[in-house]
């Protein structure tokens, strides 16, 4: 589980750098993204901090749940990667998630 909480940190890192390079457009500025993003990622590294507390099937829903939020959003963020050229960063932060997903038990 300390691995998979590096994984999901570096994929914060990487999605943070990718949206943090857009362009001028609205929806890509760092701002918003910060202010849209912070939310979701801090009720990511909750439920993880949960989980490895206590690995119940609740806290493995709720974690799963918080990574799918986390999930959508930079994917509906797809975009500013391609406009700001981060489009390989950009899919190595969103494989990462999704295989974060895909080895919960729940």
């Amino acid at each position: 589980l300390i691995m998979k909480k590096f994984q999901l940190f570096f994929a914060f890192l990487l999605v943070s750098f990718v949206f943090v390079s857009c362009g001028d457009d609205v929806d890509c500025t760092e701002s918003v993204l910060e202010m849209e993003s912070e939310p979701l990622y801090e009720a990511a590294f909750d439920a993880s901090d949960d989980y490895i507390a206590d690995p119940s099937d609740e806290n493995c829903k709720s974690y799963k749940d918080a990574l799918e939020e986390l999930l959508d959003f930079i994917k509906d963020r797809k975009q500013c990667a391609e406009e700001s050229g981060e489009i390989e960063d950009y899919n190595e932060a969103v494989s990462a998630l999704e295989g974060e997903i895909d080895a919960l038990s729940c």
